[in-house]
């Protein structure tokens, strides 16, 4: 609690002056001051005493809390132990169930099944190596008109004559950007795992540019064998936009040109090729999907 101020000084002056005279009311006041400043001081000094007493209570709890944290590190440090080891043996076991799954990577891949696959054509990237069990083709439906009741109108189906079995995608289309060229914007749609799912093209060409067409390097390709292969992964857009084969890097003389689907013979001094998109000047693409792929042409 804060202490107010009990003495105003009187403002003692000599004589001949009258204003501060030497009488009971002025020491009066000077006696009451000094009593209450006894007064405090006795009270202060009782203060003293009983923080000090509290101070050593505060010293034995102090020593009792020491006593019973070093107890508390004595317990602890038993337990540490005993979690170390536990770790030690949890992560023996996660090693051991890493191994198991990377030993069972190929039997994991084999189970990994594509139920259903559409577009024209169609593609099936990712199917298992198991048998076949069953397997159902549908071709194109349509009808001319809204049937009803008393108006029905036909279903028209396509019938699927071919069915081509290729091997695995062999192009590799990681680390590609995003960009826009004359108006056309190609963007590259990855997986968690960097994979390509697929690039999505869209844009209407930039009139003001004068080139005959824009490219997008999409990879390069290291064929294993000179054998027959197959470029596609792209729907039709016109003539002049296509998936192509620049063999060992010659600057734009493709070997191989493909609006969708084109089966080659690798060139026997081929070491290399480079994998391009190819969209016309004055092309408009909305939403074209492309997945890029070169397979072996029979498996």
């Amino acid at each position: 609690m804060a202490l107010e101020k009990i003495y105003t000084p009187i403002g003692w002056q000599n004589k001949p002056s009258t204003a501060t005279p030497l009488g009971s009311h002025n020491l009066s006041k000077i006696d009451e001051a000094l009593d209450e400043i006894d007064e405090r001081v006795v009270g202060l000094s009782e203060d003293t005493e009983e923080l000090d007493e509290k101070v050593e209570e505060a010293k034995a709890d102090i020593t009792e809390n020491a006593e019973d944290i070093t107890r508390l590190n004595n317990s602890f440090t038993g337990f540490s132990v005993a979690v170390s080891q536990g770790m030690e043996q949890l992560f023996d076991r996660v090693d051991e169930a890493d191994a198991k799954i990377e030993n069972n990577t190929e039997d994991i891949n084999a189970l990994k099944i594509i139920p259903t696959a559409s577009g024209t054509p169609a593609y099936m990237d990712d199917a298992s190596n198991m048998n076949i069990e069953n397997i159902v083709f549908y071709g194109e439906s349509k009808q001319n008109g809204t049937p009803t009741p008393t108006s029905p109108q036909p279903i028209e189906s396509k019938v699927v004559n071919r069915v081509d079995v290729l091997g695995k995608n062999e192009l590799d289309c990681s680390g590609l950007s995003a960009q826009t060229t004359a108006g056309i914007t190609f963007t590259p749609k990855y997986d968690d795992n960097g994979a390509l799912q697929y690039a999505n093209v869209n844009g209407t060409w930039d009139s003001s540019n004068t080139a005959t067409n824009t490219r997008y390097k999409l990879g390069t390709w290291y064929p294993k064998t000179k054998g027959n292969y197959v470029l596609n992964g792209m729907t039709y857009l016109n003539e002049l936009s296509y998936l192509c084969l620049d063999k060992n890097g010659g600057g734009g003389a493709y070997e191989v040109v493909a609006n969708t689907s084109k089966e080659f013979t690798v060139s026997e001094d081929a070491e290399y090729y480079d994998v391009w998109l190819r969209i016309a000047s004055g092309t408009t693409v909305s939403n074209l999907k492309i997945y890029p792929m070169i397979r072996l042409a029979k498996i």
